[in-house]
């Protein structure tokens, strides 16, 4: 007598194409689409195959796994997946660990090619962050964020690396504002997207930012806080690009040059609790907003600007 299985029961996920299932998977961190692996042999290769890597250790600890046993989980995941298969997103939010570790990590993403790096990382007993030369070099690369604990983020030299990065966002980074800021900017070719948000600028050096493929720019600075963006120049020279947003103090001045694309513009200032005062306040106000009219033809330009008084 033959059993018949109700419709309800069936496992149609299971005749999706791999490309589907892998979509879904994405969703997913990856120590959970290794448990997938035990489902069948189908599966086994489906969850090994992911192009997707995400482990988050914050997450983990609520599956009862302590935060000193992440870095082996994340190594026994990169060993169960095919290295062989190019990767399109790696996402790791570690918190503090080793600087090695990290190395690592990024050095099996780059093996495969990986399209998007998305690190959130504070390294222990160190202050520094230094680009891996893997990174670096890796043609792949398209997206890349960074998030720290203020640790201090050493800029390669120009033309080292990067030559196909086309999104860069830097999360509560310490950056020195020198030329090799300016120079590590202008030497991606392909770098559209600019995001630095919470950042510190070290040195009294002023922020210049000058790039022939930029597109956005965000700059979200936090007012009243140890090395920020108040009592400094900001200047931005940037052709191609649309959209402009600056949430933070005011700067002591502003120099804007070849902005003949710019579209929208986003401007916040005191947005975390700095008033503008006084006639000197008022001044650099409508001096900021001058210096970017005067820029170039701004066509059909959206602006938004909030401050406290």
């Amino acid at each position: 007598m033959e059993t018949h299985i109700p419709s309800c029961f069936e496992d149609r996920v299971s005749d999706l194409p791999d490309h589907i299932i892998h979509y879904i998977l994405s969703f997913l961190e990856s120590d959970e689409v290794v448990k997938t692996s035990l489902l069948s042999k189908r599966w086994r290769y489906l969850s090994a195959s992911a192009p997707h890597f995400d482990l988050d250790k914050y997450s983990l600890f609520s599956k009862r796994i302590f935060p000193r046993e992440f870095d082996s989980v994340v190594n026994r995941v990169l060993n169960f997946q095919n290295g062989s298969l190019n990767l399109l997103r790696f996402r790791v939010n570690a918190g503090r660990t080793w600087k090695r570790n990290i190395d690592e990590w990024i050095s099996e993403a780059v093996k495969r090619n990986v399209q998007e790096v998305d690190l959130n990382v504070t390294c222990i007993r160190r202050y520094n962050f230094e680009f891996p030369c893997s990174l670096l070099t890796c043609d792949s690369l398209r997206v890349l964020r960074l998030k720290f604990w203020y640790d201090t983020l050493k800029l390669p030299l120009p033309g080292t690396g990067f030559g196909r990065l086309k999104s860069l966002h830097l999360l509560k980074a310490s950056l020195l504002i020198d030329d090799s800021f300016r120079c590590f900017i202008s030497s991606c070719p392909l770098l559209e997207d600019l995001s630095l948000k919470e950042c510190l600028f070290d040195t009294d050096n002023n922020l210049e930012i000058s790039s022939n493929s930029l597109r956005n720019l965000t700059i979200e600075n936090l007012d009243g806080i140890y090395k920020s963006l108040g009592g400094k120049k900001i200047m931005v020279s940037c052709g191609k690009l649309a959209s402009f947003k600056y949430v933070g103090p005011i700067a002591r001045d502003y120099i804007f040059q070849n902005l003949s694309s710019l579209d929208t513009v986003d401007i916040q200032l005191g947005a975390k609790g700095e008033k503008v005062k006084g006639k000197e306040g008022w001044y650099l106000v409508c001096k900021m907003l001058q210096k970017i009219r005067d820029a170039g033809p701004l066509g059909r330009c959206h602006l938004l600007l909030e401050f406290k008084v």
